[in-house]
């Protein structure tokens, strides 16, 4: 009996997954996720130390989050995550945030809409947008949280009816959109606390439904599928959605309730006691590369493409090296200030200087490649006068991009092997 259960046991341990093994994002696609997090952070830093694994693992792009309750807890969760920033406006009644890879994604702009005591029943919760650029091509994020609850009948006569509540902001949101957007790639996501599926009459987003040849809810199918499958486990329902506009209905799309509990030892009771009651929904996005130049890439995505290079450029400024106040404030790290002690008008002791300490200039940037590697004098052929060519530039101490062969932002011996290496090969 005890070696039957033995065996039991082991093979349980065997079959069991690890939040290590959560995967989605791939380079190839923008992979965003929308993800009520349920007042963050629902059990402390144990939660935050969850959801930095499950942030490492999937490689989301993108992570639209509502529900963030405490500052100090979200940046920590920010700190611990390479290549992602965060965004939060503020924690009122537990806010929206953004999580991004900013290796992979660029921010143009990120504000709230309909922030007016006007708009405060619709939207008790103001949503944000984020302008951004994804491989060359410009999208358009809106987050949201919606108002919850209700009786699943819409009053339409009731401004304070929780359905029409949540209707007149789906209305509110597709106006928005055609007025400011409509040649845009929009993807509106988030909390929407209501479902697809409900008959015409009580559907708070009937509107962008019966508008099929500009709006599709890429989670439509979820939406209709086995109630295992949907966002809210403990009330079964899928109230979690991802809305694009048809500048996007070409793209490959792929959409999934991402079932974290699924890969935790205590399963859906211990995903709703440490993380949240919600389960994120991601939207795989198929990317054709649109850009026109080299230098509109970010640096993971210029490494993607043979046309392009990466050159690192790094500048360390130190503020005590400046003496005059013009040439301080010149430096956006640096400020001219007392460095003593103020009294009565006076900066009395050390007097003013430049403060600020040490910081790094990022000026690394995307260049085209207008010929071949080690094609010194752009003759069209790699041969021993390029290497003669490295040589005088090493002599003369001069720098040259295109005789930098290892791009280590340095010419010296190093570059003269591999060219020579480069022509024996």
């Amino acid at each position: 009996m005890i070696k039957r259960l033995l065996l039991i046991i082991f093979i349980a341990f065997s079959f069991a997954q690890d939040l290590d093994e959560l995967y989605f994002g791939t380079d190839d696609d923008l992979d965003l996720m929308t993800w009520n997090i349920e007042w963050f952070p629902k059990n402390g830093q144990v939660t935050v130390n969850y959801v930095s694994q499950i942030i490492d693992a999937l490689e989301i792009d993108i992570l639209a989050i509502q529900e963030v309750d405490n500052v100090s807890f979200f940046n920590n969760l920010i700190n611990s995550l390479d290549n992602y920033s965060g965004y939060l406006e503020s924690t009122w009644f537990a806010g929206l945030a953004y999580i991004y890879n900013n290796q992979t994604v660029e921010i143009n702009d990120i504000y709230e809409i309909y922030t007016s005591s006007a708009y405060w029943s619709p939207f008790p919760r103001s949503p944000m947008v984020m302008d951004l650029n994804f491989m060359g091509e410009n999208y358009i994020l809106i987050n949201n949280h919606f108002k919850c609850c209700g009786d699943d009948y819409m009053d339409i006569s009731d401004e304070g009816d929780e359905e029409t509540r949540r209707y007149i902001a789906s209305n509110l949101l597709k106006q928005y959109v055609d007025n400011n957007f409509s040649d845009k790639n929009v993807i509106i996501l988030g909390d929407l606390n209501d479902q697809l599926i409900d008959n015409p009459n009580n559907n708070v987003f009937q509107m962008f439904l019966n508008d099929s040849e500009n709006y599709l809810f890429t989670d439509f199918e979820i939406a209709q599928s086995n109630s295992t499958e949907w966002s809210y486990p403990s009330w079964p329902s899928h109230i979690d959605h991802l809305l694009i506009t048809n500048e996007l209905f070409d793209n490959n799309l792929y959409t999934e309730v991402i079932r974290i509990d699924d890969f935790m030892d205590g399963g859906l009771n211990e995903y709703d006691q440490n993380i949240s009651d919600h389960r994120p929904v991601a939207l795989k996005l198929s990317v054709e590369s649109n850009f026109e130049n080299c230098s509109d890439l970010l640096q993971s995505q210029c490494l993607q493409f043979d046309q392009c290079n990466w050159y690192e450029d790094l500048q360390s400024v130190d503020c005590s090296d400046f003496n005059e106040e013009l040439e301080c404030d010149e430096n956006s790290g640096c400020d001219w200030r007392c460095l003593g002690t103020m009294w009565g008008g006076q900066c009395l002791g050390l007097g003013y200087g430049c403060d600020g300490g040490i910081y790094q200039i990022d000026n690394s940037y995307c260049f085209e490649l207008t010929s071949q590697v080690g094609d010194i004098n752009n003759d069209g052929i790699v041969n021993v006068i390029d290497i003669i060519s490295v040589v005088n530039i090493i002599l003369y101490s001069e720098y040259f991009i295109s005789a930098d062969i290892n791009l280590d932002n340095q010419i010296n011996i190093l570059d003269v092997i591999q060219l020579m290496n480069l022509i024996l090969n």
